[in-house]
């Protein structure tokens, strides 16, 4: 460890260029504090330089002319920070997809309507817009709705004709059976 004579302390401290204390700033101008040397009596382990504290703009001093103490500043952080991401998007969907039909109940009457066989496909694009529905999928699910929409109207267009034609079938064997027994 090396101790330092007062002497050529008081020495090297003369001659090391001080370093400028931080701004004070009043309301009106500009004011450096000034810097105070002080004589060392002891021997000293190494020489140090403590700036002052920095004062924040507009702090004011009090009536003994020291500086105001700081404090610290406090980090408040947004509001908006710790609360989860809500995507504007995303709320709409959740509306939307209440809003996107399944036509399920009209598939299950074209299913009967429409035959076996081709009513089956109204109802499989009902079954799978349900579930892009559960999957918030809503692209995919108005898509299949608009399907399964569809093929309901062709179905049951091709069902109500059929059930006349039946009908209509019916009427005229039923006529030439009455005709042929006369």
């Amino acid at each position: 460890m090396y101790t330092l004579d007062p002497s050529k302390v008081e020495s090297t401290a003369a001659s090391a260029p001080t370093p400028m204390a931080a701004p004070v700033y009043t309301n009106s101008t500009i004011q450096y504090p000034k810097l105070e040397s002080t004589a060392v009596q002891t021997p000293m382990i190494a020489p140090m330089y403590v700036p002052s504290p920095y004062q924040y703009p507009g702090s004011q001093l009090t009536n003994a002319g020291t500086p105001a103490p700081m404090v610290a500043p406090v980090y408040m952080p947004s509001p908006y920070q710790h609360q989860p991401y809500q995507n504007p998007v995303t709320s709409n969907v959740q509306q939307d997809m209440s809003k996107i039909r399944d036509w399920l109940p009209w598939s299950i009457i074209s299913l009967v309507l429409g035959g076996i066989i081709p009513g089956f496909i109204p109802l499989v694009f009902s079954l799978i817009c349900r579930s892009k529905k559960k999957k918030n999928d809503a692209a995919g699910a108005k898509t299949m709705s608009t399907l399964a929409l569809v093929f309901n109207i062709i179905m049951t267009i091709i069902g109500i004709l059929s059930i006349i034609a039946i009908v209509g079938y019916l009427i005229y064997y039923r006529r030439m059976m009455e005709n042929l027994e006369y």
